[in-house]
């Protein structure tokens, strides 16, 4: 889906507009660029530091607010308020939480 969305060009976000969508969803940004990696334009954006080391006295790079982190914790607690969501949970068990081939959760 992901490989899908970004050659119809649904799934892409330009590095001008990352900015501006993190400031509107809490998402700090220090110490880094949004941008290309030169070379690999095709790859899409990339967080690049603007600082040649890192220390303990720095901020975080990024702060992303935990309810925008794709987990298997937000999962189920946004399952609590949708019920479409949890019908799909429940239907597929144990099947969308584990990789067969890892036994990792995915």
């Amino acid at each position: 889906m992901i490989r899908q969305g970004k050659s119809e060009g649904w799934l892409k976000l330009s590095n001008t507009e990352l900015p501006a969508w993190a400031l509107l969803n809490g998402v700090e940004i220090n110490n880094v660029a949004i941008d290309s990696v030169p070379g690999h334009e095709e790859r899409g954006s990339a967080i690049i530091s603007r600082k040649a080391s890192l220390d303990a006295s720095c901020n975080p790079l990024l702060v992303v607010p935990g309810d925008l982190v794709l987990s298997l914790i937000t999962i189920e607690r946004q399952s609590r308020y949708d019920p479409h969501l949890l019908e799909l949970l429940t239907a597929v068990s144990d099947f969308a939480k584990v990789s067969p081939e890892t036994g990792l959760e995915r």
